[in-house]
């Protein structure tokens, strides 16, 4: 079923609400390197790994003064050093005044459902398949690999400090006991949001993905702190998004990463 489009539109506001408070909660963590800052309603998100998306800033739907956004590109560009950094925006802000000397690097969809449509997603696990809601560290790295093949890159952007975080859950699928995939949710701004979803190359095509999908999102649908969310969205890769669609998720927006040239 096809939401209205203005409900269609509500899931965009509040992902867009939810995205500068998301990038923070990304920072947080027991390490000097990972870090935040404020520039007005720009949020800038040091993750502490090298890679140009580790050192990101975004404003959400919001447009930002000239002083607000050119300091924040300051701070980029002391903090990326050689790595590189982007400034995520929606497609509707690409070639704005605010970021116009920008020139596009990437860009994914914006994907959302209801909460309630998303706690009610049945989790069909494979044969052999146990999905588990409190795993080890090393466990949720192994299972990053689904999409991330640089172990040391996992290791740096899933710590062990982040198992306690108030606004994160983590889930690992093991086949026969072996960690093969991994799932997160997150909550931000009344929000659920569901990421990092990957399964191993080899064990792919049995479902574990989908079942991944579906008890993240049913843990993001839940809250966080008293808190429950109206609407568990997601950034959706090509590869992902006609599953996600399959499970009811709409996309609502498209997500713009930008550079300098």
């Amino acid at each position: 079923m096809t939401a209205a489009p203005s409900t269609v539109a509500a899931w965009r506001e509040r992902a867009w609400e939810a995205h500068p408070e998301l990038l923070a909660l990304g920072a947080t963590g027991g390490t000097l390197r990972r870090a935040t800052r404020r520039f007005g309603p720009v949020v800038g998100a040091d993750l502490g790994v090298p890679h140009p998306w580790g050192v990101q800033i975004t404003s959400g739907d919001a447009v930002p003064g000239a002083e607000d956004a050119t300091a924040a590109l300051e701070w980029c560009r002391d903090r990326g050093g050689t790595s590189g950094w982007r400034v995520s925006v929606p497609e509707r802000l690409v070639g704005s005044g605010t970021w116009s000397d920008l020139v596009e690097c990437d860009r994914t969809g914006v994907y959302a459902t209801a909460a309630g449509s998303a706690a009610a997603l049945p989790v069909e696990v494979p044969p052999r398949v146990d999905l588990v809601e409190d795993p080890l560290h090393a466990e949720i790295v192994a299972g990053y690999g689904g999409w991330m093949a640089d172990r040391s890159l996992a290791e740096l952007l899933v710590r062990p400090d982040d198992l306690a975080h108030p606004d994160r859950r983590f889930v690992v699928a093991r086949l026969d006991g072996r960690p093969v995939g991994c799932a997160f949710a997150w909550w931000a701004a009344g929000t659920g949001y569901v990421s990092g979803i990957g399964v191993l190359a080899d064990v792919r095509g049995r479902g574990i993905g989908r079942a991944l999908t579906a008890a993240a999102a049913r843990i993001a649908a839940l809250g966080s702190r008293g808190e429950v969310p109206d609407v568990v969205w997601m950034h959706a890769t090509t590869e992902g998004a006609a599953l996600y669609e399959r499970m009811g998720f709409e996309r609502v927006d498209t997500e713009v990463l930008l550079g300098e040239a």
